[in-house]
């Protein structure tokens, strides 16, 4: 299995989320997050 990151982020998304497909099958998702906690 290839690594897997994951990450927990909790707020208000600020966009929609948009996601791009590399040519050797990967993938890449871009979202901004608003929140009052830092």
């Amino acid at each position: 299995m290839p690594n897997v990151n994951k990450v927990t982020v909790m707020g208000v998304l600020g966009l929609n989320p948009e996601t791009k497909q590399f040519s050797n099958g990967g993938s890449v998702t871009i979202f901004s997050v608003a929140t009052t906690e830092f």
